[in-house]
């Protein structure tokens, strides 16, 4: 009966480490592959601070006031929670975009690990971890990361002009 029972728990152990062993750290496969589908899209849309920057599937895009020259500044424990956007191939405008976008303006800056992030008026491009999930109506869980300072900064939502965005929805004076 003990062997029976060995048998039978050894095939349940084994698909559970396998199941565990498919599940991967969420930035090393890139945050794109979570949230904006198979594009590289930029678009304007109404958040509850205004018309602010947003990848293709709608999700609130920050830039971080640390980041110099176009440089991203923000790794390691950072980037676990200001992950970076991340191209998976040529960024642009998105398609049918009622405010308009700078299409010259979108580009992409090589990150320390070699992957190349997207930029917006030559600022590194970011998803707030702790965001709620883009939608209708309007409302403050899609923007939860605006005006948060961590990390030697202040985090900002973008306009379509590439200013930050302050959460009364002004334009941010930088640190």
């Amino acid at each position: 009966m003990t062997v029976t029972v060995r048998a039978a728990v050894l095939p349940v152990l084994l698909v559970g480490l396998a199941a565990l062993a498919a599940c991967g750290d969420p930035v090393d496969e890139g945050p794109t592959a979570q949230l904006s589908g198979a594009d590289t899209t930029v678009q304007v849309r109404p958040s509850f601070y205004g018309a602010t920057l947003a990848d293709g599937a709608g999700h609130t895009l920050y830039q971080f006031s640390a980041d110099t020259a176009g440089t991203p500044t923000c790794v390691d424990a950072c980037a676990q929670i200001w992950r970076p956007y991340i191209a998976l191939g040529e960024p642009g405008p998105k398609d049918g975009n009622v405010h308009a976008v700078e299409p010259e303006q979108i580009a992409t800056v090589t990150r320390a690990d070699g992957r190349q992030q997207v930029t917006y008026f030559g600022h590194p491009l970011y998803y707030f971890a702790n965001d709620g999930a883009p939608g209708d109506p309007v409302h403050a869980d899609d923007v939860r990361g605006a005006g948060q300072r961590q990390f030697g900064g202040t985090w900002s939502a973008v306009s379509a002009s590439g200013v930050p965005v302050a959460p009364n929805g002004s334009t941010v004076v930088p640190d």
